[in-house]
Formats: C-alpha cells, structure tokens, sequence
C-alpha cells in the first residue's frame, strides 16, 4: 500500500466529486460533514488549506464540517475488535 501527500490532499473532494457528480441524478449539496484522519491531517498539516479550499470547490461552496479523529478502532457484530486506519468518510445532505 502506498500513497503521496497530493493523494492526502485531495481524498475528501474526490470523494464528494464521486458523490455529487459522478451520480446518475442532479444532486445539489446543501452541507457536509466529512470526518478526516488525524494522523493524515498531521502528515500534511501544512497543507491543510489546500484541503479545505478542495472541498469547498467540491461542495460548491455549501457549508461543511471536517473533524479529525484518531484511533479509527471498533466493535464489529461479531464481537471482534477491529482498526481501520487512515479512514474517511463523507455525510452529505442535499436537495434533489
């Protein structure tokens, strides 16, 4: 598994990208909350700027949040702990 500082940079737009317009339906985003690893936000925490002008390009300037977790661990059904590192993940509200 490898990866770059750009890919860091540019993973929460490209996942709303893929979201808002990769879909087969007209989606427009009316807000966001899109939780970032802490441990790649430290990575290119001189960039995080740049992250954030990303997604509001992405978001079409609609208002999100960005929290930065750590420690990306949990209980599955079965009942096994599991970790799941460098995570992301989007919510997005919309009007269709």
């Amino acid at each position: 598994m490898t990866g770059t500082e750009d890919n860091l940079v540019n993973r929460t737009a490209r996942t709303v990208d893929g979201l808002l317009h990769d879909s087969h339906q007209q989606i427009e985003a009316i807000g966001g909350i899109s939780i970032y690893c802490a441990g790649c936000m430290l990575q290119v925490k001189s960039r995080m700027d740049r992250v954030a002008e990303k997604m509001q390009q992405s978001m079409l300037n609609a208002p999100f949040i960005c929290p930065f977790t750590f420690g990306e661990q949990g209980q599955f059904l079965g009942g096994e702990n599991e970790h799941g590192n460098l995570m992301i993940s989007n919510v997005l509200f919309y009007r269709e």
